[in-house]
């Protein structure tokens, strides 16, 4: 942030809008030619260790020759708060550099104050310096002793004070990178005297882990907020930020903590704020002015890449790859997340998803989401916690499930035993009206292990239900099946001894033009038993025989299994298996095509070739 007195801005009296002077990030204009001189300044002076008079100086003279003193001032303002400004005293470095006539051994037991202390003892013992004879006499003693000269004394004396202070700590910058720092100081400049904003974000990546930082933000800046869905229709959430409720009594306070909220929300990848503004004129009215800006309007000016950049920057990064990681708040979500993958269930798990509004306009993101066609489940963990947090956790994911239940809503609460057992006990309305709703399943874990016992079920009832629901909705069952019937019709005729259902899928595509796009044929037979039955009779009135996800050839299995009691060179279940292969069939349904012939397998560790193998009928 700059100063308000270097606030550029301008106001559309016509239309009552106030928007920020912003420059724009173009190598080729004349604020960025000021953006690079001023960086050049700043090199100097920190290269030679000129101190802040000189630097300061620079500056002045760099201002007389350009027109506008606030944006040379604005600029100069962020870059000196990004500098360290230290004695000449801090190290030895800096002592050589300024070629100081001094030992460094002598140097190590000094400070400014000390030598000031040296000064003035020794003008105590020799009377004051009333002429400027004695003066040089004086500080000729104490240059004696510190093995110097007096200019040098002199400068070591005052050079803790602010003018004489040098740049011991500084990185510089990229002339449009300060201007890009320049433009977010001055959006937040002018929200000094915000009465009111609006944020919309939006994100490529986790859009709830920016909300729950925005919003986290916002809680310990000490603000008021509330969310809605856009009215116009476009289901964004808006999220309201209030400052000073009395304009009277308006202070820099509230806008000043909503104006740290802006490096947040540029984080975003499409973003857009909307604040009401107020400014006293010089005659003491006052006046609220409508400001607005979004991403989309302003891309030349505000670059979120720049922002996040400068922010990556200014950070210690232990891990090269850490931008390309998922963070998470605690280890037991990182345990189910990785977990969960493992299961391949066919569900899609993201973290941190788009907050849900409770019916208090406040906020609920959950920890993951999983999806799967049009089904969403949200996945909440609740770890040890103290009573008061718990019971304001379960209260507001009451609140969430009283405003969102629907079919298509679901939730799973993985709970810490103890937490449990202690809600059990209580048996409070908040985790009743949770507890007993179909939508919802309650599991615990102990010892960061959690069981996916009644999660993978939950899952398949989900995806069964939604499959009932829209394969009698969305397609005509009686032509469907007749299609199937007409391809194993066409697959007998052919010389192919099998097909998968992934290709039988594809098939039904191509001729069912009404089929819609997540049609999946072995997931309605995995779901639908009623249509599963139909379809196996067909097989069987075929000659057709399904494992697992391939169709075969009835006359094709007795041709393998008779093959594999005469084949002489088995001996074990690598060479079954190497016999299955030589006939084209997937490595990975042998071994339900040898159970399915009637086949028993003698494991010997997970070594093929020692894996025995029987007929047994």
């Amino acid at each position: 942030m700059i100063p308000s007195d270097l606030l550029r801005y301008k106001i559309d009296y016509k239309n009552n809008k106030i928007f920020p002077i912003l420059c724009s990030l173009d190598n080729k204009n004349t604020d960025y030619q000021i953006s690079k001189k001023i960086i050049e300044i700043f090199d100097e002076c920190y290269n030679k260790k000129y101190n802040k008079e000189i630097l300061n100086y620079m500056i002045k003279l760099l201002e007389q020759s350009e027109k506008d003193y606030k944006l040379v001032r604005g600029l100069y303002s962020i870059l000196e708060k990004k500098c360290v400004f230290n004695s000449v005293f801090v190290n030895e470095k800096n002592i050589d550099s300024q070629n100081f006539n001094i030992p460094k051994e002598t140097i190590k037991e000094l400070t400014p104050m000390s030598i000031r202390r040296m000064i003035f003892d020794e003008s105590a013992l020799n009377n004051i310096a009333i002429t400027e004879d004695k003066r040089k006499e004086i500080l000729k003693r104490v240059s004696d002793k510190l093995e110097t000269n007096i200019e040098t004394t002199i400068k070591l004396m005052w050079s803790d004070l602010e003018e004489n202070t040098i740049i011991n700590g500084y990185n510089s910058l990229e002339p449009l990178t300060l201007l890009s720092l320049y433009n977010l100081s001055l959006i937040q400049t002018l929200l000094f005297n915000c009465l009111k904003m609006d944020i919309r974000i939006n994100s490529n990546k986790s859009i709830g882990s920016l909300w729950k930082e925005i919003l986290r933000e916002i809680k310990r800046l000490g603000l008021m907020y509330w969310l809605e869905i856009d009215p116009n229709g476009s289901n964004d959430i808006i999220c309201t930020v209030e400052g000073a409720l009395n304009i009277i009594k308006l202070t820099e306070k509230y806008g000043n903590s909503i104006a740290k909220l802006v490096p947040l929300i540029l984080k975003a990848n499409n973003w857009s704020i909307k604040a009401d503004i107020l400014r006293v004129t010089s005659s003491g009215n006052r006046t609220i002015y409508n400001f607005e800006i979004t991403e989309q309007s302003h891309s030349d000016k505000i670059s979120s890449n720049t922002i996040k950049k400068i922010e990556d920057e200014s950070q210690p990064i232990d891990d090269e790859n850490k931008n390309n990681t998922i963070s998470y708040d605690s280890n037991i979500e990182k345990i189910f997340a990785k977990k969960f993958e493992l299961f391949n269930t066919g569900w899609k798990i993201d973290r941190e998803p788009e907050p849900l509004i409770t019916k208090f306009r406040t906020a609920f993101i959950s920890d993951f989401i999983l999806t799967k066609h049009e089904n969403k489940i949200l996945v909440e963990i609740i770890g040890f916690w103290t009573r008061e947090y718990l019971e304001r956790k379960i209260q507001k994911i009451s609140q969430i499930i009283e405003n969102y239940d629907n079919d298509n809503f679901y939730l799973i609460l993985i709970i810490n035993s103890e937490n449990l057992a202690m809600y059990e006990t209580n048996q409070d309305y908040s985790f009743s009206n949770i507890k007993n709703r179909s939508n919802v399943l309650i599991i615990s874990y102990k010892n960061e292990n959690i069981s996916f016992k009644e999660i993978i079920p939950f899952l398949k009832t989900i995806e069964r239900k939604y499959i009932d629901k829209n394969f009698e909705k969305k397609i005509d069952k009686n032509n469907v099946l007749l299609s199937i019937e007409e391809i194993f019709k066409e697959f007998n005729k052919s010389v192919n001894t099998k097909i998968s259902l992934e290709d039988l899928n594809e098939t039904l595509k191509l001729s069912q033009e009404k089929l819609y796009t997540n049609f999946d044929l072995k997931e309605i037979l995995e779901n639908n038993f009623e249509f599963k039955s139909v379809v196996e009779k067909k097989l069987r009135l075929k000659e057709l025989i399904m494992v697992k996800d391939t169709i075969f050839k009835e006359t094709f299995i007795r041709e393998i299994c008779g093959g594999l009691k005469e084949y002489r060179k088995i001996k074990n279940l690598k060479d079954v298996c190497d016999f299955l292969s030589s006939k084209k069939i997937s490595e990975k349904i042998h071994i339900d095509l040898l159970i399915f012939m009637g086949f028993k397998i003698d494991w010997n560790g997970l070594d093929y070739s020692e894996s025995k193998i029987s007929y047994i009928h």
